[in-house]
């Protein structure tokens, strides 16, 4: 068995959150125990009590994880001032199909529907960290739009919804494809909607 005795206290927590989300990803939160935390990580399952209470705890620390992953790029990308506010929308949208790609146990995380009946404090920051990623989209809209004068009485609050929910639909076929295809394969197609349809034209 492979273990990482030296490893300090935070290396080993990320490794533990890593490995959970990963279990998420292929089989979903109904079958996320520490028992099996604890053959991904390759430590024992007393161990992982060393660095988290409880499994709850790990959730919270796999949310924290997923917040400062997703919003802390986001933000990153909408506050890069000399970029052009289309080219934070495709970048922001790249990357957010490259995340999800490499850990599909953030989707499966954040919209399970167990989680949001079983533990209303993981619902609510749950909730708290779609609405900070729509505030985010909304502003780099508002970016686009503000240099479109032919475009009138948006509704930014639809047109970031529209953006998420094109890539949840996305994520669900490809989910039920098994993961075939790499998701960033759809980025062209799925960016050429959202200019067309969404962003309207330049200038």
């Amino acid at each position: 068995m492979k273990t990482y005795e030296k490893l300090n206290s935070n290396t080993r927590q990320v490794q533990i959150v890593q490995a959970s989300l990963k279990i998420i990803s292929s089989k979903g939160v109904s079958k996320f125990t520490t028992a099996e935390i604890a053959k991904e990580v390759g430590i024992s399952e007393a161990a992982i009590f060393k660095y988290f209470r409880n499994k709850h705890e790990i959730l919270y620390s796999a949310l924290e994880f997923i917040q400062q992953s997703l919003l802390g790029k986001a933000h990153e990308i909408a506050n890069e001032t000399a970029a052009d506010p289309r080219q934070k929308l495709a970048k922001l949208l790249r990357f957010h199909l490259s995340l999800i790609e490499q850990s599909y146990g953030i989707p499966q995380l954040i919209f399970s529907e167990q989680l949001h009946m079983g533990d209303e404090n993981l619902r609510k920051r749950i909730a708290g960290t779609i609405e900070s990623y729509l505030d985010i989209l909304k502003n780099i809209f508002r970016q686009i739009l503000d240099n479109n004068s032919r475009l009138v009485d948006v509704d930014f609050e639809m047109l970031a919804t529209a953006f998420l929910g094109l890539i949840q639909v996305n994520l669900l076929r490809w989910s039920l494809s098994d993961c075939e295809y790499s998701l960033q394969d759809e980025f062209e197609k799925m960016w050429g909607f959202i200019e067309k349809n969404l962003l309207g034209p330049t200038g």
